[in-house]
């Protein structure tokens, strides 16, 4: 029992680090919400970056 119990503990703790299969989706289709999520949020960041990065330097006063 207490093997078991360890056992459990640790499969939450997995399914807490990433995200959880929702009800009616077999693995392989957690796998490709959890990644295309995952990928979506960092292409988002990329982008934010990229437009401070351009921002930034349309804002830096130009010598002459």
């Amino acid at each position: 029992m207490l093997h078991t119990r360890r056992k459990r503990e640790r499969e939450r703790e997995r399914e807490r680090e990433g995200g959880k299969r929702e009800k009616g989706e077999s693995d392989e289709q957690t796998l490709v919400r959890e990644v295309s999520e995952e990928l979506t949020v960092n292409i988002i960041l990329v982008l934010l970056n990229m437009l401070e990065h351009l921002w930034r330097s349309l804002m830096v006063p130009k010598k002459v």
